[in-house]
């Protein structure tokens, strides 16, 4: 199931009940699948609000197998607790997921789960049936055409998914570096300091203003977005510079003031242009 998944173009990921299952399926694994379960692998509460052409749910039964049966034997169905609710919340949660496909995978599911949940669901009995599920041949121009149209979205965890799936391409090798680096920087593992420097090495204003307003950094948004702005005078630029200057980083001073100066740039450009516009209409 999991190289089947692994070799194929649809979009699919493994969703856990926990971290820790997920945690322990990603060591188990590691050698078998070369990198993919670092970035298909999630844990129920890491799939919330996303979505995925097709999901395998692993062990979600099984796992919790006594809470299970408990709440479905004789005399029990029909009542409710909180540890129930829980449990079947965690379960609609992973379940609706996917867009178009779901596998559940149990490797010791209580009789009365299967019988009340699993009994009517389609049983994959040979690894053609598991083969025709994942239909379709990996291709890399396809998960880097994917990646990039998340990576717009400032979905960053989707896009370093898509660009593993396409890492026998350099292109998406080269994408996946930075978006796996955006990714740790919006999900706070990387210093403040650390985020900046790399986000500005990659030269990328867009996603600073985004990483300022994600970091309640609004000063240094309202700044970076002036700084961009044509339509503000370099002068203004450089009065904003100079009131926010010990504010900033000094990699942030450094790519601010190379800002201002292209703006005076652009400025003295426009001038000459007119200028030598009004001339030619004279000869």
């Amino acid at each position: 199931l999991l190289v089947s998944a692994k070799n194929s173009d649809k979009d699919a990921v493994f969703i856990f009940p926990s971290a820790t299952l997920r945690d322990q399926a990603k060591k188990e694994y590691a050698p078998l699948l070369e990198g993919y379960e670092k970035d298909n692998f999630f844990s129920v509460e890491e799939s919330k609000g996303r979505e995925w052409d097709s999901c395998v749910l692993v062990n979600f039964f099984s796992s919790s197998k006594k809470i299970f049966e408990g709440m479905l034997g004789e005399g029990r169905i029909g009542h409710k607790s909180t540890v129930h609710r829980m449990m079947f919340n965690r379960y609609y949660v992973a379940l609706t997921r996917a867009e178009n496909r779901v596998v559940i995978y149990e490797e010791d599911a209580g009789e009365l789960s299967r019988k009340h949940f699993l009994s009517s669901l389609s049983p994959l009995t040979s690894i053609d049936d598991i083969k025709r599920i994942f239909d379709g041949e990996l291709d890399p121009e396809h998960w880097i055409h994917l990646g990039d149209s998340l990576f717009l979205k400032g979905d960053y965890v989707g896009a370093s998914r898509a660009y593993s799936r396409g890492s026998a391409h350099e292109k998406a090798r080269e994408k996946l570096v930075q978006s796996q680096f955006y990714r740790d920087a919006f999900e706070s593992r990387l210093t403040e300091v650390a985020a900046i420097e790399g986000i500005l090495g990659y030269r990328d204003y867009r996603v600073l203003e985004d990483y300022y307003e994600e970091r309640n950094l609004y000063s240094r948004k309202r700044l970076l977005s002036a700084l961009l702005d044509e339509r503000i005078d370099p002068e203004e630029k450089a009065e904003l510079l100079r009131a926010s200057y010990f504010d900033l980083l000094d990699i942030e001073r450094k790519y601010a003031y190379n800002l201002v100066v292209r703006s005076y740039e652009s400025s003295i450009r426009r001038i000459l242009r007119q200028k030598e516009g009004k001339r030619r209409k004279r000869i």
